[in-house]
Order: C-alpha cells, then structure tokens, then sequence
C-alpha cells in the first residue's frame, strides 16, 4: 500500500561502515557526499536514520561493524541494526519510520549490489517511495566472487534500472548528491505542470559518467528527443509528409519500434518478436511499417514504440549483468558478433538519422521546434518522477 498518509521524508544511510566500505574503490568521495548529505537533512529538519549490518563475519561492537570516522549519529537519531540484505526484514525499521510520520527515504551508503539493492526493493514493495543518490552509494569489486561486472559499472547498472522502477503504490528515483532538495518530497524538486524546472531530466547525460553510464544516457537521449518530436498527435498529423519523401511520424514510431524488438527482444533476449508484430501483420518485407502506419491509430503507434523501448531497456539490463560493453553479443550471424558498444553505438547512430527526420516533419506540422524536450515534459517511458 501506498504510504500516503505519512508526508515526510528522511535520509537513510545504509550500513557505511569500516569494513563494508574498505574495499570501494571510491571510498573517500562516497564517504564525504554522504557527510555532506548528512548536514545538509539536519539543517533542512530532515530526520536522518541509520542503519547498520552485522553477522558472524562483523559481529556487533567490533571494530569493523563501527561505522566510519567520518560519520557519528546525533542524538536523538535512531540507529536500526539488520542481519538481512534487506533494512526492513526483521528490523524495527518501518516502526521508526511510522513514528515519525515517513513515508519517502532518500537512501545513500552501500553496497550497491547488496544491501542498497535490496532495501530499494524492501522500501519499494512496503509502498514507501525510495530515491536513490545516484553518487552516494558504492561497493567493491565483486568479480573475485563471480561477479561479471566490477564497481563502475554495478553502480552505473542500479542507477538506470532504478530510475524506472516503479510500482502501482510507490516510485523509485534517482538524483545526483549535489541535486538532493530536501524541502521536496522524496528530496526532488518537481516542476509544475508547464513549467521549466533547474532539476535535471531524466534524459539528461551525466557529465562525469562512466563509459556504460554515457553510452546508455546518449541512447536515453534520443530516445526522449524522438518520443517528444513525435508526441501528442492525432492520426492525420501522424500520416503527414513533407514533400517528396515518404516519411511521417507514424511510420518512424513503427520503424523504430520495430529496430528496438529485433536488436533487444529478437537477438538479444532471444525471444523473438513479440506476439504483437504478428497481430499487426508484420511480414518482414522492406518498408513494411512505412507503408502500413497510416492504417494504425495513434494510440497503437505509441503504445508499439514505448513497450518495445521498456522490453529494450530490461534486455540491455541482463546483459549488463553479464558483462561490461566490450562483451561480445549473439547477432544471430555467426560471422558477426560485435561487441555490445557496438551495437549501442549502432542504435544511437540509427535514432540520430530518424530524429533529424523527426525534427523536419514536427515543424512542418506544427512548429514545433527544439533539440530536448521541456524539463517538465514526460511520458510513458519517462514518467513523472
């Protein structure tokens, strides 16, 4: 259930403690975001609570349970002790959260691909919303342990797939430290309806990012700019053309919808194409969605697009897990088996012709004109945060 009845928000800080950070290899800059995240709730009156983790390989009042130097709770702070991944499972965390009234955390510490991906998912499905500091959580290397991927790309991975994650109760989000606004609920600041807004999109690269963090922010990008330019039709203005070319809106919703099942759900996910390509009639001859979006209605047009997207997003996600970008990826061509940066770079690359196309038609159309969407415009596949 939704936790509407509890308006407030707090910071919660995950298990930051000597030996449960020793290894990261961002240790110090995690470590004073943090602090600084600390000060900045309690000169807002934001509540902070703690949380702590111990078992037989950190036992309680050890020297590596302590959390780090850096870090002291104040009085009156609750403190929440946990034997599980997850801060709520056998904890008296949802008590002190329902005393004080909360129903939004803001969660920072570590480590990104145990204890903050678990508590996210605990917060989540107990319908509290659950934002996460894209810059404030770390791990170490796990690869020793058979990990696939090492530390830059886990934290780059959990903060994509949280950013759409979400359920019927309860939201999650992601924000920079430097971006947390804890006088807004859930510490992002939301823009009113037409209205710009200082916060960042969620389509907006990172200007620090990994290598994986700016390949899929460059593709989310795109993405956007595509989706708004094509945005808001009815099925006329769907199927107009400007001049001699063959090209509308409708029938770029459908290409692309198309390119992201083959390359994702097709190749990747192996599964094929989705059931519905074949309702639609979809006989793979050249120009087929060109030719025949005009006899499709604008909802089934936006609806093919944004559902091939979310399935796109979910496979690049696994594959992820297996691997960093120059992994090899199964093309179905023996002969051809490039690397995942390849192929991304491929998409980018296709939605960079098609989103020129796109610019060219929406002002034809209608005017409308812009290399990103407003700050507060969202849809479908970027929801309201």
């Amino acid at each position: 259930m939704a936790r509407t009845d509890r308006p407030k928000t707090a910071l919660l800080v995950v298990d930051v403690q000597k030996d449960v950070v020793a290894a990261a290899p961002n240790r110090d800059e995690v470590v004073g975001r943090i602090a600084g995240l600390v000060d900045r709730a309690r000169e807002a009156g934001t509540p902070v609570v703690w949380v702590q983790h111990n078992d037989g390989g950190m036992p309680r009042g050890s020297d590596g349970w302590a959390l780090v130097d850096e870090l002291s709770p104040a009085d009156g702070e609750p403190i929440v002790d946990k034997q599980f991944g997850d801060s709520f499972e056998a904890t008296d965390l949802e008590d002190r959260l329902g005393e004080g009234e909360i129903g939004s955390l803001i969660v920072c510490g570590a480590q990104t691909d145990a204890c903050i991906r678990s508590t996210l998912h605990g917060g989540l499905t107990r319908g509290y919303d659950m934002t996460l500091v894209s810059d404030g959580h770390t791990t170490e290397d796990m690869r020793e342990w058979g990990s696939p991927i090492g530390v830059e790309d886990a934290i780059a991975y959990t903060n994509l797939y949280w950013s759409f994650t979400r359920t019927a109760d309860a939201k999650g989000q992601v924000v920079a430290a430097d971006e947390v606004d804890f006088s807004a609920p859930g510490g992002v600041a939301q823009a009113p309806e037409g209205a710009m807004s200082e916060s960042t999109p969620p389509w907006e690269p990172p200007k620090h990012g990994t290598d994986t963090e700016q390949v899929l922010a460059s593709i989310e990008r795109m993405r956007a700019t595509f989706r708004w330019k094509a945005d808001g039709l009815d099925a006329p203005a769907l199927a107009h053309r400007v001049g001699a070319s063959a090209l509308t809106l409708g029938g770029l919703l459908k290409h692309l919808a198309i390119v992201e099942d083959h390359y994702f759900t097709n190749l990747f996910a192996g599964e094929g194409y989705p059931a519905v390509w074949g309702e639609l009639g979809h006989d793979e001859s050249e120009d087929w969605e060109f030719r025949t979006a005009a006899t499709d209605s604008p909802e089934v047009l936006y609806d093919l697009y944004d559902e091939a997207v979310e399935r796109s997003r979910s496979a690049i996600a696994k594959v992820l897990v297996a691997g960093d970008l120059d992994q090899r990826v199964d093309m179905g061509r023996p002969e051809w088996q490039p690397s995942l940066r390849a192929v991304l770079c491929g998409l980018i690359e296709e939605y960079g012709r098609h989103t020129g196309h796109a610019d060219l038609i929406r002002e034809d159309i209608d005017g409308r004109v812009g290399e990103d969407p407003p700050t507060h415009w969202r849809t479908r596949i970027f929801p309201a945060a």
